[in-house]
């Protein structure tokens, strides 16, 4: 997970979203992994990320909360573009 996130930090989006894939196929219900996959979707734009952040956000911890943050902040960030279109 850690050199998925090395690679979403340096850019590599397709680089973080092949390891994360990895990580996913030998441990499907891993949270942080789950996350972290959902994050690299929703910025490639792919239609399955919001599907799993809203799974993730339904839960208890860590990777709940940040799913709940990160689905608030995507939701502000389109509504902030929305009024500036207006």
């Amino acid at each position: 997970i850690d050199l998925a996130l090395h690679d979403l930090a340096a850019g590599d989006r397709t680089g973080a979203a092949a390891g994360l894939d990895l990580v996913l196929a030998a441990a499907p219900d891993e949270p942080r992994a789950r996350f972290y996959r959902a994050v690299v979707a929703d910025l490639c734009g792919e239609d399955s990320a919001e599907a799993t952040l809203r799974d993730l956000a339904a839960g208890d911890g860590p990777f709940a909360d940040r799913a709940r943050r990160h689905l608030e902040d995507r939701s502000r960030s389109t509504r902030e573009a929305s009024a500036a279109d207006d």
